[in-house]
């Protein structure tokens, strides 16, 4: 025996006085993935736990910065500043002396219905004209006939294509109501709903039409100005129905705080309660190992290794499934804005403290049973029944 010391060294003495020869990393990943396998249904069950309290503790912090983002989005939407009137009466000044018509290229059928609003009442106010009864000054009446008759072609059910007179004259019509559109430019909150699509349509026209660049410059703020207002109010509406106040959104409440405490709290119990029963129910395994010669920090880190891999692999899908929720609702609830308020850069914080939360609880869950299994006599390890 002194003879194999002397020829080896004093690590085998070591070793020998150990009873166990130190594993290398790779032989203690393979039992631990082997470990895995074999326990593969309580594994499963305990990644479901930690992905789904993950999953919570992700969604209350997301949908926390969500609803912050959104309030923010409604006030500067509302709050857009308005072009200068001075340049607003200019820009209508200069289009007033222009075709307005000669930017039109698009079939008649796709725009001329947007400006054709006033049918149920055109043709009595035509048949008293016809009757002798004056009613309507000459300028309208032609107007109004002229948009009868754009109107039974639209809706003629055997409907051919425009003819030219046909075309211009429906050219013609667009060029005069956009005329009388063009003043409302000066106060676009009084729009009705088809007035602000005309608007939408008219500064399509302008862009097709070089000569009124300049006025387009002027004119198409105001349209922007408008839409941000009208997005902003439904944006409001849709908070009010979700229950969000945007003031109380932005500064932030301490209901929210104890919300996300409330869910870390939850996080603990459901991820320490899932390991605590996986590690209990093998010390009988572990008595094995320690009859084998298994130190007690092999025993320990084998099942920290275990718990670390649950911990990753289910914060990270309870970071994504999470994530998910909190995009869905966002869609279903707000639309477009929901995407659009989406912190996906500033939930970052949110996703790495899930991620550590998931490891840290995953091994903190694990590590007082695991070293009380390990501490125990062999013997009376093995005697317990799983």
């Amino acid at each position: 025996m002194e003879q194999i010391v002397a020829q080896h060294g004093g690590d085998l003495s070591i070793e020998l006085k150990q009873g166990w020869a130190p594993l290398p990393n790779r032989v203690v990943l393979s039992l631990v993935v082997a470990g895995l396998r074999v326990r593969l249904s309580r594994s499963v069950v305990t990644m479901v736990t930690v992905v789904l309290a993950i999953a919570f503790l992700t969604y209350t912090g997301l949908n926390s910065k969500l609803s912050r983002n959104l309030a923010q989005l409604a006030i500067s939407l509302t709050e857009t500043p308005a072009p200068n009137r001075a340049e607003i009466s200019s820009a209508l000044g200069a289009l007033a002396k222009s075709d307005l018509s000669a930017g039109i290229s698009q079939e008649p059928i796709r725009w001329l219905p947007l400006w054709l609003p006033r049918f149920s009442d055109d043709l009595k106010k035509i048949q008293q004209d016809r009757q002798g009864i004056p009613s309507t000054p000459p300028e309208e009446l032609e107007l109004l006939q002229q948009e009868l008759d754009l109107r039974i072609w639209v809706e003629s059910p055997n409907r051919r294509e425009m003819t030219t007179q046909q075309f211009d004259s429906a050219k013609d019509f667009f060029k005069k109501q956009a005329a009388r559109l063009l003043p409302t430019f000066r106060n676009s909150s009084a729009w009705s709903s088809a007035q602000y699509e005309q608007a939408q349509f008219l500064i399509e026209v302008l862009r097709a039409h070089p000569e009124t660049s300049a006025s387009l410059e002027v004119l198409a703020p105001v349209l922007s100005k408008e839409k941000a207002v009208r997005s902003g109010a439904e944006l409001v509406t849709r908070l009010s129905k979700a229950g969000i106040n945007p003031d109380t959104a932005i500064t932030g409440t301490n209901s929210d705080t104890w919300i996300i405490v409330m869910a870390l709290l939850l996080c603990t119990v459901g991820i320490a309660n899932a390991m605590l029963m996986s590690v209990t129910e093998r010390f009988r395994e572990i008595g094995t190992m320690k009859c084998l010669g298994a130190p007690d920090g092999l025993v320990v880190k084998i099942f920290l290794l275990e718990s670390a891999f649950l911990g990753v692999s289910g914060a990270f899908l309870g970071i994504i499934l999470g994530s998910l929720v909190v995009l869905a609702s966002a869609l279903g609830q707000f639309g477009g804005f929901g995407l659009q308020a989406f912190p996906l850069i500033q939930g970052i914080d949110v996703m790495m403290y899930s991620l550590i939360a998931g490891i840290l609880l995953a091994i903190a869950g694990t590590a007082y049973p695991a070293i009380l299994a390990a501490r125990m006599n062999p013997v009376d390890a093995l005697r317990i029944e799983e």
